[in-house]
């Protein structure tokens, strides 16, 4: 199955489950594919450029969790890392 495929069946099934975090990471994921495929003007994402979008959305996360934890903010470093988890599955 397609990772484009994948997140969305995630999202349904979070939905469901009432699972707000995961729910937010899960549309923020999508969000990004989105915008990729607006950037290139295709209708669906192939799974390389899934991961490469991916890929920055973990290094988005990595550099807030970062900068949060040096600013003493642990309570939103921690709900970066949970999208963080999200993200790496």
């Amino acid at each position: 199955m397609p990772i484009l495929d994948e997140v969305s069946n995630q999202m349904k099934a979070a939905m469901k489950a009432r699972e707000a975090d995961r729910l937010k990471a899960l549309r923020g994921i999508r969000a990004g594919f989105i915008t990729a495929m607006k950037s290139d003007g295709s209708d669906t994402l192939s799974d390389e450029s899934c991961l490469e979008v991916l890929r920055r959305l973990a290094k988005q996360r990595r550099d807030s969790i970062e900068s949060y934890t040096q600013a003493g903010r642990v309570d939103l470093a921690n709900a970066e890392q949970a999208e963080l988890d999200v993200i790496d599955t």
